[in-house]
C-alpha cells in the first residue's frame, strides 16, 4: 500500500472572516491570519460615510453631501462554526502492484483475522508453494 503525506501549514496564509461595524453591519472581509492561526481581532471599516459638507468645514455648502471613509474600528463576531481544517493528513493512495510473490499480506489481520488463523493460512500458502516447486524440480 502507499500513502501520501499531506500537509496544510500555513499560519500567515490569507482568510476571510466577519467583521460587524457600529455603522454598516456585518461585512466579510479577506485578511491575513495571524502567528497563532486566529483572524485580527478588529479591523477599520473600509466603507464610506455620506457627510454634509457644512458639518466637515466652514466653507462648505449646507445640504451637499460628500463620501468621506467611515474608519471605525470593526471587532471579530463569530458567525457560523468553523470548518475545523486539520494540519495534515495521511491519505490512501491504492496499493502498489506487482507485489513479490514473497511479500507478506497482512490486510486479513488488519480486517479482524486472529493472527494464528493468519499464520496458518500462511503456513498452508507456503506448504503449497513448496509442494509446486518440488514438482516443476522432479
Amino acid at each position: 500500500m502507499t500513502f501520501t503525506i499531506k500537509l496544510r501549514l500555513s499560519p500567515g496564509s490569507r482568510m476571510t472572516a466577519e467583521y460587524e461595524c457600529p455603522v454598516h453591519g456585518r461585512f466579510s472581509r479577506s485578511v491575513q491570519r495571524r502567528f497563532d492561526g486566529d483572524p485580527p481581532i478588529d479591523v477599520h471599516c473600509e466603507q464610506t460615510v455620506d457627510v454634509d459638507a457644512a458639518a466637515v468645514w466652514d466653507g462648505g455648502v449646507p445640504g451637499n453631501r460628500m463620501p468621506f471613509p467611515c474608519d471605525e474600528l470593526c471587532p471579530l463576531v463569530i458567525s457560523a462554526p468553523a470548518v475545523h481544517m486539520s494540519i495534515g493528513y495521511v491519505a490512501h493512495t491504492g496499493r502498489s502492484d506487482p507485489h513479490h510473490p514473497n511479500q507478506l499480506d497482512t490486510r486479513p489481520i488488519a480486517d479482524g483475522m486472529p493472527v494464528s488463523e493468519w499464520r496458518a493460512l500462511q503456513d498452508k500458502k507456503d506448504r503449497e508453494a513448496r509442494w509446486k516447486q518440488n514438482r516443476k524440480v522432479t
